[in-house]
């Protein structure tokens, strides 16, 4: 059977950040932890402003409770591939709790609503096999319901006392929407801060310990009352049980609209009463596709085939089984005077060309109202595919309001401030239709202005009259003022739209007289007037720059975008800087002192620092005619460098001695300034005392000081290796610091002493005689007897030594004395002079140990 829908439903468009949330996850537990998946997509659509849109781009298979309720403007549709939705016959795939929404090009099928069961209280009622609608407006377009099934209660536990939810099971507090009560408590386990917000939604009954059970909320059932009555069931909830052994006081709790009435204690009349299609304990199944209590619901080539409103039939029950494909809610009363959960108004039903196919009602008797298709008592399904078609109009993505008499800038309709005779201010508005009939824009022109002095035109008709569904054009209006004053227009669009045509608001605009309008440059960066925050990207950064010998300039350049000729102070010095260490100065000053619109001028400014770290407090100034700012300034700030460099203290030194280098700057640095270090060439820690082992790392010059100094005590091993040249270097890539290459200096360190602890020493007698034979002349003469020797006219005593310590003694004031006659000269030719020599006469190694024949 094919029936139609006229839609009334008016879905506006709102386009502020609205996001798109892709379903890429097969499965879907229903929790909405999960990314990607079906309920997640839900979650971040409810959390999101504006109108969004869930895009299946798998089939989804839902295996756990669906948690997560549609809850506001959303779009459920496929990607180029039509999507399935299955409910794996366990659980119903989707409830829509709020919103505008829309669920197109989408199948869903095998959903399962059953309802909870309970032992003394009423089971929950089985409602919406593949969708529950709560309230809201929803278009459902090009998209099919199949093999969905409501059926109430399977079965009655034993020891469970409160009453059944739409989803859960009893215990002694009531089944809840989402999950089954275990404990006294009413089960919720839902998501959403439903709980919260709603204080009458998804919550089960709590047990009454000799008093009443608590009312269960929305979709969940009533808890028991020990000695109290039974907690009434909320919507599709039902009633808990009663004991008060025989007394008769207390009343089994009434079920909700379609859920079973809870017990009182046996041979008690007190049961409580069945909601609307159930019997005594026994809920009803209903809408085995589609189960609709409230809002505005719209049918749109779609189909729905194969699904039931079935009763469990292994205990007598007298229950009802109503709307095969869809349950329309007929009723503001519950049946038995329980109201939790009713809606304030009915819903509003609109089919155009819906399929019905294969349904079964099990108790439905065939009337045109009420049959395997659909349940409609109250008569609100409209069969028509008169299709309305609905006008909106935005701008700046803010829809404008039909009639708005009160310009704004937001949305385009206020134009502003515009020169009189020098400017044009456009605006762009968007025509969209989001009905879900043809729009026809009928007038001629499309759009037309009204009341206007001739300044406003329509300079952009839209390019076409004809809009079908979530089509849209664009018209643009121009402001051209000839005369100074506020001005004032409507913009008419005539429409087919049945209550706006025609489509009409209020625009505003001032026109003013013409005005200069300075802002200043770099590389294309506007520095706003009155700027306080330096920046390098608009060139009021300078940079680092060495205090001795740096210099940065930066290029500015001043733009007249207004409407009147800027004039600038006509003096010589027109743009000026005011400087808080006169580092800051102005290089190049404009050729003239008039601009005209559209031109522009170049001006340079230079920073030259004079002291060390941030160049303070300065300003660039610019005075001008500009009726904003008149005197236009912004702020400029650079830094001074020190520069570093290395010096030699003592370089070249003998084992045993301290290499010494010094890190200065040429001014004290402003903070603590970092740079790295290194030793290195024929050395390695071994050489050097503990103390003085580093030989790299990274160093600091504290703030305020400008050198610091580097000892590296070296050891004297005995182990002869030559002369062994090293580099120290430094680097540093602080910005604070200036250092263009990374300074190296040469160094040495000498061991060929001719004596040491480790060589076998002579007597001074064969010691003085080869000394005398290498000198080639009497140079040394010694008195064994008296222990005096004289060189060069010095004496030395030599008595109370022993052998080894007299042979010590006599080498080192050898060399001693021949240092201080010839400190410059190199007699060993070993590339060091005479100060670095431990062997200044030439003497090897050989002539110290060959003595055997002496």
């Amino acid at each position: 059977m094919a029936l139609c829908l006229a839609s009334s439903s008016v879905l506006s468009v709102n386009t502020a950040q609205a996001g798109i949330f892709p379903v890429t996850v097969n499965n879907d537990n229903g929790t909405g932890l999960v990314a990607n998946t079906l309920s997640w997509a839900i979650l971040q659509a409810n959390q999101s402003p504006g109108a969004d849109e869930i895009l299946l781009q798998t089939d989804v298979t839902v295996t756990g409770v669906m948690k997560r309720l549609i809850d506001s403007d959303t779009t459920l549709t496929s990607d180029t591939t039509r999507r399935t939705i299955s409910g794996n016959d366990e659980f119903r795939p989707l409830f829509i709790k709020s919103g505008q929404v829309t669920i197109k090009n989408v199948d869903i099928r095998n959903g399962l609503a059953k309802g909870g069961g309970s032992g003394e209280g009423g089971d929950g009622a089985g409602l919406g096999g593949c969708l529950f609608i709560y309230d809201g407006d929803i278009s459902i377009n090009n998209s099919g319901f199949n093999h969905c099934n409501a059926i109430n209660s399977e079965q009655h536990y034993f020891g469970q006392t409160g009453g059944g939810g739409m989803f859960g099971r009893s215990h002694r507090g009531g089944g809840g929407l989402f999950s089954r009560a275990t404990n006294n408590n009413g089960a919720y386990n839902g998501y959403g801060n439903y709980q919260n917000i709603d204080s009458d939604f998804a919550q089960g009954g709590r047990y009454g310990d000799l008093s009443h059970g608590g009312n269960g909320g929305f979709g969940a059932g009533g808890g028991y009352g020990y000695y109290g009555n039974g907690g009434n069931g909320g919507f599709g909830g039902g009633g808990g049980y009663t004991l008060d052994f025989g007394l008769s006081l207390y009343f089994g709790g009434k079920g909700g609209f379609g859920a079973g009435g809870g017990k009182a204690w046996e041979n008690s009349p007190n049961d409580g009463e069945a909601g609307f299609g159930g019997d005594g304990q026994n809920s009803a199944g209903m809408g085995g596709a589609i189960f609709i209590r409230s809002g505005s619901v719209d049918f749109l080539n779609s189909e729905i085939h194969n699904s039931s409103a079935t009763k469990n039939n292994s205990t007598p029950n007298q229950a009802e089984a109503f709307g095969g494909g869809i349950f329309v809610l007929h009723t503001l009363q519950n049946t038995n005077g329980n109201n939790q959960g009713m809606p304030a108004s009915l819903p509003a039903v609109k089919i155009c060309d819906l399929w019905f196919d294969g349904n079964q009602a099990e108790t439905a008797p065939q009337s045109s109202n009420n049959n395997n298709d659909y349940f409609d008592l109250a008569d609100l399904i409209t069969f028509s595919c008169e299709l309305p078609s609905e006008i909106s109009v935005l701008s700046n993505g803010i829809e404008i309001s039909d009639g708005d008499v009160t310009p704004s800038e937001s949305d385009s309709t206020d134009f502003g401030s515009v020169a009189v005779n020098a400017q044009l201010v456009s605006k762009t508005y968007t025509i969209n239709n989001s009905g879900q009939g043809e729009l026809n824009l009928t007038g001629k022109p499309v759009v037309e202005i009204q009341n206007s002095s001739g300044q406003f035109t329509v300079t952009q008709q839209p390019l076409s009259n004809t809009l079908n569904y979530q089509d849209e054009v664009t018209f643009e209006v121009t402001f051209n003022p000839t005369t100074e004053g506020s001005d004032t227009a409507t913009i008419s669009i005539a429409n087919n739209d049945p209550d706006e045509n025609p489509f009409d608001f209020v625009i505003a605009a001032e026109g003013v007289e013409p005005q200069p309008k300075l802002i200043v440059t770099h590389n294309d960066q506007v520095i706003a007037a009155e700027d306080e925050t330096p920046s390098v990207d608009d060139g009021t950064d300078f940079g680092y720059t060495p205090v001795a010998g740096g210099l940065i300039e930066q290029t500015f350049e001043l733009h007249n975008v207004g409407f009147a000729p800027l004039e600038l102070s006509n003096q010589a010095n027109s743009i000026t800087t005011t400087s808080q260490f006169n580092d800051m100065t102005i290089t190049s000053q404009l050729s003239q002192f008039e601009l005209q619109p559209n031109e522009s001028l170049p001006f340079t400014v230079a920073f030259d620092p004079n002291q060390v770290g941030p160049s303070g407090i300065n300003y660039v100034n610019i005075t001008s005619n500009d009726p904003d700012f008149s005197n236009y300034y912004f702020q400029v700030t650079g830094y001074g460098q020190a520069t570093m460099y290395l010096n030699a203290v003592q370089t070249d030194i003998q084992e045993g001695e301290v290499l010494v280098f010094e890190v200065a700057t040429d001014l004290p640095v402003y903070d603590h300034a970092s740079f790295q270090f290194a030793l290195t060439g024929g050395v390695d820690e071994s050489d050097f005392t503990q103390s003085s082992s580093v030989l790299s790392g990274q160093a600091f010059l504290t703030a305020g000081y400008s050198r610091t100094i580097f000892n590296f005590s070296t050891v004297a091993d005995g182990v002869y290796e030559g002369v062994e040249h090293l580099t120290f270097g430094i680097l540093s890539d602080d910005p604070a610091i200036n250092q263009t290459t990374p300074f190296i200096l040469a160094g040495s360190i000498d061991d060929d002493y001719i004596f040491d602890n480790g060589f076998e020493t002579l007597t001074v007698r064969q010691l003085n005689k080869k000394l005398n034979q290498q000198a080639g002349e009497q140079t040394v003469t010694c008195d064994f007897s008296s222990l005096n020797c004289t060189f060069l006219e010095q004496q030395i005593n030599l008595a109370n030594f022993s052998k080894d310590t007299q042979t010590q003694q006599y080498v080192y004031w050898l060399q001693h004395t021949l240092q201080s006659q010839e400190p410059q000269k190199d007699s060993d030719n070993d590339g060091l002079i005479n100060e670095h020599d431990a062997s200044p006469l030439g003497l090897t190694f050989d002539i110290i140990v060959d003595h055997e024949t002496e």
